[in-house]
């Protein structure tokens, strides 16, 4: 089964208040970005059996993408999706907010955003997100936001500042966002550590070069076996992600470079994440979807 553990969807890029849109993937048809609205982000979902989709709320960025709209759109393909719940720790109804999306709304996870909503990851208020989160048994996603702004306080982002945080919420199933670029050698000797830290590979595999690094250095750690599927959708799109990560032994082709077994590739892509993050296949059984391994596409990458 194929999971993007990241994509984002929005009514209009309004409601991202003071994030800066990246240049994404464009629209053959129209040479427009891809939207983000949920029409486009299910017709784009391609070779992916279950997309997590998550909301974002800050109010230091002015942002508020609702739980309730992802939970509307969760329930409308309640077979192929998951809705991820944003939860802004500086905010005093944080609490209750929590209990709406999960109790009433439906969200099977929480995600929160260190740099985007302001706040040190030992927060007094944060520790009674991660206490409750806990609680419910919901895996915890840590994200810096579906865009770069420049009131993001990214002296709040370093990988390391979560590392009391594992060790305080030793039962807590943490994804970092992006391995916690650009610091990934922090993400994965924090991941060497905490056996209960994954990191998805939001963003980076649109950089070869890099993504082949961080790839030789989690296998050197150990850690590959919980390196995280994701796409970043609209920033771009599942199926190009998947041939990418297909195709990254031809950056060493012709050098004495150790290249990537295409098993831990797969390992990737196929990865039983719901396993991992102990979350119920939606609609109880899997997705009809086809693995990209067995796209034309994707065998002709395995194949070169």
């Amino acid at each position: 089964m194929i999971v993007d553990t990241l994509t984002h969807v929005w009514e209009s890029p309004g409601q991202l208040g003071g994030c800066v849109l990246p240049q994404g993937p464009r629209d053959p048809r129209t040479d427009k970005p891809i939207s983000a609205d949920p029409v486009n982000h299910f017709e784009c979902q391609g070779p992916v059996n279950v997309s997590m989709v998550l909301a974002f709320t800050s109010d230091l960025l002015e942002a508020h993408v609702p739980n309730r709209l992802v939970a509307e759109y969760v329930r409308s393909h309640p077979d192929r999706l998951i809705g991820i719940a944003s939860i802004d720790p500086t905010r005093a109804d944080a609490l209750e907010e929590l209990e709406l999306a999960v109790s009433t709304l439906g969200l099977k996870g929480v995600a929160v955003s260190p740099a985007g909503q302001g706040f040190h990851p030992m927060n007094t208020r944060a520790q009674e997100i991660y206490q409750r989160v806990v609680q419910l048994d919901l895996p915890l996603i840590i994200y810096q936001g579906p865009a770069p702004a420049p009131q993001a306080r990214l002296e709040f982002a370093e990988p390391m500042l979560l590392d009391e945080l594992l060790r305080d919420f030793p039962d807590l199933r943490v994804i970092l966002g992006g391995l916690g670029s650009p610091w990934i050698h922090q993400t994965l000797t924090l991941m060497s550590k905490h056996p209960n830290l994954l990191a998805n590979m939001r963003g980076i595999i649109r950089g070869p070069w890099q993504t082949y690094n961080a790839l030789l250095t989690a296998q050197e750690f150990g850690v590959i076996d919980r390196l995280l599927f994701a796409s970043d959708f609209p920033y771009t799109t599942p199926a190009t992600c998947i041939e990418m990560l297909y195709s990254l032994h031809q950056i060493v082709k012709g050098t004495n470079l150790p290249a990537i077994p295409r098993e831990m590739l797969r390992g990737i892509v196929e990865r039983d994440t719901l396993r991992l993050l102990r979350l119920e296949t939606p609609g109880g059984g899997r997705g009809e979807s086809p693995s990209p391994a067995d796209s034309p596409a994707v065998q002709t990458e395995i194949g070169s």
